[in-house]
C-alpha cells in the first residue's frame, strides 16, 4: 500500500490545493491520511467535507497543535509500516504532480530504492505561479560508498527536507518523528535531520530527474523570519552532515567537508539576514552574532570555504559588520566590548589599531572609519581620516586618529601620508600641552626634513606656547 501523509495547521486557504493534487493522481491506490493539528480556522471543515466524498482519505482531528497524545495513528504511520508499504509527505501549501505517484513507484521499483527524489518547481505563494525549480539534469541513483562520495554535493539539496520523495517502509522509520532529544535542531531544520537518518537507513537511494513537486515560497516561512535558536541549528546540521557521510563513506573527503563549509556559510548568510532585520534587542544581536562567529565550526569554516566566490565572502563580512556598527548606539558597555572583540577576529591587526578609547570615539565620530578598519579597508580609511581631520571643527579628544592614520600609512607605505599625520600629531601635542612630546617628536623631524616649512611653523608654533 502507498500512504501519504499531510499535517494541516490554519491551511484553509492552501489545503484544498494540496488535497486535490493527491486525489487526481494517475496511481489511484492509496490512503490519504489527513491530519487536522489542532487549526482554529475553517481546515478541519474543508477535511471532513473531502473525507465524506473520498474513502481513501483517512481523517483526523486533534484540538491541540503538535499534541503527539492525539490522532496516536496518524502520528505513529511511520513505524506501522509493513514491507512493501510506500509512504509519501505533503505539506499542506504544496502540491505534487499528477504523476507523482506513478514515476516514483516505477522509478523506485526498477531501481530498488529505499528512499525515490524527484525535482521540485517553487511557486509563489500567493499567485501560485512559477519561479525557479531544482532539478537534476539525470536520474541518480546511489548505492555504494563510492557513489555517495562522489554524488553528495549533487543530491545534498533533495536531501534537506522530507517532501518530494517516496519512501520504503525501512527507510521510513526514521526515530525523531515524535520523541526528540536535546540536541534535536528547535527552530528549524528538523526535516533534514529526518531525512539524513532515513538515508542512514537505505541501501539504495535516487533521485529523477523531473519536477514533480511544487513547493510554496513564502516570507513567512521559517527560513525568512528570526526563531530563537536559529544559528545552533546551523551548526547541528553541519555536524549531522558529517555524521551522514561517515556514515554511508566511511570517511568524510576533503572534497565533501569543503562542500558542507560552503553549506554552513551559506546558512550563516541566511541566518545573518534574518537576525539583524528582526524585532530582537541590539545586546541579542551582539551576543548572538559572538556565538556564531566563536563557535569551532565557524572558526574552521574560515580557512575552508574554497567553493564561496570571494566576493561573496567580502559581502558576508562588509553586511555583519555594517549591521553590527549600526547597533551600538543602542548597548551596553558589556555589549560594545563583545563589540570589539567580534571586530578583532574578522581582523586580527583590530585591537593593535584601536583601543578602547579610540572605538568609542570612532564610533561616535566617524564610524565609516570603523568599517574599513575592521574590513582591512586600509586605503579608504586612510583617506577618510584625512577628510575628517581637515574639518575646521573637529577636535579630537586624544591623539589616537594621528597615530592610526600613521600605522594604515606605514602599513601601505605611503610615505607622504605617514608624514601628514605626524606633522597633525605633533600640532595636537603642541595645542595639548604635551610639550615634550611635542618637542620629541619636533626634533626627529627637523633632523630629517630641516627645511620642510610645515615643521618650521610647528617650531613657532611650540616656542609661541611656552
Amino acid at each position: 500500500m502507498v500512504y501519504v501523509r499531510t499535517c494541516a495547521y490554519n491551511a484553509e486557504k492552501t489545503l484544498v490545493r494540496t488535497i486535490e493534487s493527491i486525489l487526481n493522481q494517475t496511481h489511484k491506490d492509496f490512503l490519504y491520511y489527513l491530519l487536522d493539528n489542532g487549526s482554529t480556522d475553517e481546515t478541519r471543515e474543508i477535511i471532513r467535507s473531502y473525507a465524506k466524498k473520498d474513502k481513501r482519505i483517512v481523517p483526523f482531528y486533534s484540538e491541540r497543535n503538535h499534541d503527539y497524545t492525539e490522532s496516536t495513528e496518524f502520528w505513529n504511520l511511520f513505524y506501522d509500516l509493513q514491507e512493501g508499504d510506500y509512504l509519501c509527505s505533503l505539506d499542506a501549501d504544496d502540491a505534487y504532480g499528477a504523476t507523482f505517484l506513478e514515476d516514483m513507484l516505477q522509478f523506485s521499483r526498477e531501481n530498488e530504492l529505499d528512499i525515490a527524489m524527484c525535482g521540485t518547481v517553487f511557486m509563489e505563494a500567493d499567485s501560485w505561479q512559477p519561479c525557479g525549480e531544482r532539478v537534476l539534469h539525470e536520474n541518480v541513483v546511489i548505492g555504494d560508498r563510492e557513489s555517495f562520495d562522489d554524488f553528495f554535493p549533487v543530491i545534498y539539496w533533495n536531501l534537506r527536507q522530507t517532501w518530494g520523495k517516496l519512501y520504503s517502509a525501512k527507510a521510513a522509520r526514521m526515530p525523531y518523528m515524535i520523541n526528540k532529544p536535546e540536541w534535536y535542531p528547535r527552530a528549524y531544520g528538523g526535516d533534514t535531520i529526518n531525512t539524513f537518518e532515513a538515508v542512514k537507513l537505505s541501501s539504495r537511494i535516487g533521485v529523477l530527474a523531473k519536477p514533480l513537486h511544487y513547493y510554496a515560497i513564502s516570507s513567512n516561512s521559517v527560513s525568512h523570519r528570526w526563531v530563537e535558536g536559529r544559528e545552533k541549528s546551523d551548526s547541528i546540521l553541519f555536524k549531522k552532515a558529517e555524521e551522514l557521510l561517515l556514515e554511508k563513506c566511511g570517511v568524510v573527503s576533503p572534497r565533501n567537508l569543503d562542500f558542507i563549509y560552503s553549506v554552513y556559510f551559506n546558512a550563516l548568510n541566511d541566518t545573518f539576514r534574518t537576525l539583524f532585520h528582526s524585532e530582537a534587542a541590539a545586546e541579542k544581536k551582539i551576543n548572538v552574532t559572538k556565538d556564531i562567529f566563536f563557535h569551532p565550526i565557524t572558526q574552521k569554516m574560515f580557512h575552508r570555504i574554497i567553493g564561496v566566490p570571494n566576493e561573496e565572502r567580502i559581502d558576508f563580512f562588509v553586511n555583519v559588520v555594517i549591521n553590527l556598527l549600526n547597533l551600538w548606539q543602542d548597548v551596553s558597555e558589556s555589549s560594545f566590548t563583545v563589540l570589539a572583540e567580534i571586530f578583532a577576529d574578522i581582523n586580527p591587526d583590530f585591537k593593535q589599531l584601536v583601543t578602547k578609547e579610540s572605538f568609542a570615539w570612532y564610533m561616535e565620530n566617524n564610524p565609516v572609519i570603523m568599517r574599513n578598519v575592521v574590513l582591512r579597508e586600509y586605503e579608504y580609511a586612510v583617506n577618510n581620516l584625512i577628510v575628517y581631520l581637515n574639518k575646521k571643527d573637529v577636535q579630537p579628544s586624544g591623539d589616537f586618529p594621528y597615530i592610526l592614520g600613521q600605522q594604515l600609512a606605514a602599513v601601505r607605505n605611503e610615505e607622504e601620508k605617514y608624514v601628514y599625520f605626524s606633522k597633525h600629531l605633533i600640532r595636537w601635542y603642541i595645542l595639548n600641552n604635551r610639550r615634550e612630546r611635542a618637542q620629541e617628536e619636533l626634533n626627529e623631524w627637523l633632523q630629517m626634513l630641516p627645511e620642510d616649512e610645515d615643521l618650521k611653523a610647528l617650531q613657532r608654533l611650540y616656542n609661541k606656547n611656552q
